[in-house]
């Protein structure tokens, strides 16, 4: 995509000089390597980027040659780079760390918490990680059958990936309810929190505004629980049986790194009386141009931020347990905004919906629970 804005030599440097305070060395080194290549605009002398770049290179070879046995960081390349810069093939020479994790853990692998995080940053780059085995078990289809209102106007829905089932549903919410939502989202903006023991926290690994909306306090809102029953087949409106309605909108770089929705702290304030966060049905209230997909590393899918459309799945085993396999995240919006709206569905009142199984820590099935098979 041709934006028509480019970096410069002096953002190049500008960059790679943070990355280096950062003690980020791959990125310092790339950025200002960037620079250089970029050097005849005359934004920046050459000269400086060269000192930096340098410096970048000593500091990146202090750290190797300092580290741990033991450690392994993904910041760092494979060798020390001061005996090979003058090689012709320096850069083909060298290796990332991050490289190295790709072609041994992305995809597949016994190591599980190493193939979430590698596997989120490759769905984020658009790579395709699904097996030909995988996708024939995916299918799209116009619901009908689960409620009667669906007879006169079926929903699209697309099932995305399995273990655990993740399914997109289009055209949900029209551009009218998405415009109000959003203006009335605004008047109470404040950044994102996410949940720790001690409370709700700020944190850098969210980076989005939100605000929180109770459906019923407006005439025109209390439509949308009722609709996601319908579609889900669970309990939304009655008692406590869903949080309110979260919107969060996500401006340049905004993501949300790979979390569970279903909340780890047992004596979290609310968790008991209400049970845990069973499942999720996201709203895409707004399209970014570039980026912005939501990423399910053990599904191997990246949801695509399509306006009007929702995404679902369930946070919990269909004992009650956490599923550890719905680790997800918000990738980085690139280019334009995102706003999507948020809704958790409660455990406990949903006993006479969704019952448990006759073996425990099993995936509820989506695709079957919606086409009215159990």
């Amino acid at each position: 995509m041709d934006t028509g804005v480019h970096l410069q030599a002096i953002h190049c440097y500008e960059i790679g000089s943070q990355a280096i305070h950062q003690k980020s060395h791959v990125l310092s080194i790339e950025w200002l390597e960037m620079s250089l290549a970029k050097a005849n605009d005359g934004t920046i002398g050459k000269d400086t980027i060269e000192k930096a770049y340098q410096k970048a290179i000593i500091e990146h070879d202090n750290t190797r040659s300092n580290l741990d046995p033991l450690d392994d960081p993904s910041y760092i390349y494979e060798q020390l780079l001061t005996p090979i810069q003058n090689h012709v093939n320096f850069k083909s020479l060298r290796q990332a760390k991050k490289q190295l994790l790709i072609n041994e853990f992305g995809g597949d692998s016994p190591d599980l918490d190493l193939t979430t995080f590698v596997n989120y940053w490759l769905l984020c780059s658009g790579a395709d990680l699904q097996s030909p085995a995988n996708k024939s078990k995916l299918f799209c289809w116009y619901e009908r059958k689960i409620h009667p209102y669906l007879y006169i106007g079926p929903i699209k829905m697309e099932l995305l990936g399995t273990k655990p089932d993740i399914v997109q549903m289009y055209d949900v919410i029209g551009d009218g309810k998405i415009q109000r939502l959003t203006e009335v989202a605004r008047q109470n903006l404040s950044l994102s929190r996410v949940v720790d023991p001690s409370g709700d926290a700020l944190s850098p690994v969210r980076t989005s505004v939100q605000s929180w909306i109770v459906e019923n306090f407006h005439e025109e809102f209390r439509v949308l629980p009722k609709i996601i029953e319908i579609l889900t087949g669970l309990n939304v409106v009655e008692g406590t049986s869903s949080e309110m309605l979260q919107i969060a909108a996500y401006t340049f770089s905004g993501h949300y790194e790979i979390h569970l929705d279903a909340l780890l702290t047992p004596d979290y304030e609310g968790e008991k009386e209400l049970g845990n966060r069973m499942a999720t049905f996201m709203y895409y209230l707004q399209q970014p141009e570039l980026g912005g997909q939501t990423a399910f590393p053990q599904s191997r899918v990246a949801t695509q931020p399509i306006k009007g459309s929702a995404v679902f799945w369930y946070d919990l085993l269909d004992d009650g347990s956490v599923d550890g396999t719905t680790f997800h995240g918000a990738c980085p919006v690139v280019y334009g905004r995102k706003w999507v709206g948020n809704k958790w569905i409660r455990y406990l009142d949903q006993q006479k919906n969704r019952k448990c199984g006759l073996k425990p820590n099993e995936w509820f099935s989506i695709h079957s629970a919606t086409r009215g098979k159990i």
